[in-house]
């Protein structure tokens, strides 16, 4: 009997610490604004599998459909789940044996749809996804990190951090240690941290390289990004240093159309030569809000948009839309929160500068203990005010597709 309730004071106290970890750095409770009127579709079962360490990325195509896809560290499988407007799903497997960290998807300008696994790229060629190794890490020869697509571009826009020293950053000092500065022990580290790197496909190969504030003394890495119809991007970055006396900066800059599609070879910089960024214009954002994205700019500069508010920091999924239009799908507190489960998944519409009030169109929940929700939920819009919203279950991966009525 006492060893059941030491084991069950365990479990209290982990879950109490998981909840308290998942609500760190919280932001403040927003004003009730009424909820956008919508159609709900019946709730789909995409993947069943028993949840707790899942990756999902939910890609909109052209014709109205969705494919989401899957990475499951139960089956150890990525899957691309075919969701159509009307009809029955498809499910194929990507790739087997594998439990990836990231995953990201999109279309090219030949209507391919191409997948990252991590940095591993795959594409979909007449219903078949075959494994390629046309990169631009590979191209040049670097080793990249968090390699993403930028979403809602008309052809491929590669987005990854490098290491500093591969695109000439200048290094830096940054002090570690413990204890307190009266009795503490600290030593220097020199870095040159890492660096965010855009760029896209060329007749050349992969160019120009664009590096987020190459000559800076900061790391810059995503934080939102979007690309418009023309294929310019918005990109809100952080910058931050390392060790004890580190800090973040959010920044905002819009890379052109023309920068990112400049032809190699035309004096800014090779298809395969990163580190000719110092021909490149100086790449540097300027400092916007911590809850902050942008995804257009009107005549008085970039419009600011305020994250949806929630319980927890990083607890929303936005649209990849540029327009005066964003949806998003935002976690909110647990309904038990002594064990940390049931989480409420609630939709938001922005529009005339405002989000609306949330509808929850599910609860997103995981089988395993020392699992997570916070990889496993998405958004994607398809247009017409019509988006697909994605998130685990105990038993499945789940989705329902949401219409916003005028």
């Amino acid at each position: 009997m006492a060893s059941g309730l030491g084991s069950l004071a365990l479990r209290c106290g982990v879950a109490g610490l998981m909840v308290a970890c998942a609500t760190t750095n919280q932001v403040p409770p927003a004003e009730s604004a009424p909820p956008p009127t919508v159609h709900l579709g019946p709730t789909i079962e995409l993947l069943q599998v028993r949840t707790g360490h899942d990756t999902v990325r939910v890609v909109a195509n052209s014709d109205g459909s969705v494919h989401v896809l899957i990475g499951s560290r139960e089956l150890r499988q990525v899957f691309d789940v075919v969701v159509p407007r009307v009809g029955e799903l498809q499910r194929r497997v990507i790739k087997s044996d594998i439990s990836p960290s990231l995953l990201d998807g999109a279309f090219d300008a030949q209507h391919r749809l191409h997948a990252l696994i991590d940095t591993e790229h795959m594409v979909l060629e007449e219903g078949v996804w075959h494994h390629s190794d046309q990169t631009p890490w590979q191209a040049s020869g670097l080793k990249a990190y968090a390699a993403r697509f930028v979403p809602g571009a008309p052809d491929l826009i590669w987005a990854f951090q490098v290491d500093g020293r591969e695109v000439d950053a200048p290094r830096r000092m940054e002090l570690f240690g413990f204890g307190g500065y009266g009795a503490g022990i600290f030593w220097p580290w020199f870095t040159a941290g890492t660096r965010m790197v855009l760029v896209s496909g060329s007749p050349a190969g992969y160019g120009p390289w664009v590096v987020i504030e190459a000559q800076g003394k900061e790391d810059t890495r995503v934080y939102d990004m979007a690309a418009d119809n023309q294929g310019s991007v918005h990109l809100v970055y952080a910058a931050s240093g390392g060790g004890v006396a580190s800090d973040t900066e959010h920044r905002y800059v819009r890379l052109t159309a023309e920068l990112l599609r400049r032809s190699a070879g035309s004096g800014s910089g090779g298809a395969e030569s990163p580190k000719s960024s110092d021909k490149l214009p100086d790449v540097q954002g300027q400092k916007i809000g911590e809850h902050q994205v942008v995804r257009r700019e009107s005549s008085n500069g970039p419009a600011l948009i305020a994250l949806p508010v929630g319980p927890f920091a990083g607890g929303s999924r936005l649209s990849s839309d540029t327009g005066e239009t964003l949806h998003a799908v935002t976690i909110g507190e647990p309904r038990n929160q002594w064990w940390g489960k049931g989480f409420p998944v609630r939709y938001q519409l922005f529009s005339d500068n405002a989000w609306s009030g949330g509808i929850d169109v599910g609860v997103a929940e995981v089988r395993a203990f020392w699992g997570g929700i916070w990889d496993a939920f998405d958004i994607a819009s398809v247009g017409n005010d019509r988006v697909f919203v994605v998130w685990p279950t105990e038993q499945a991966i789940v989705g329902r597709w949401v219409e916003h009525l005028p």
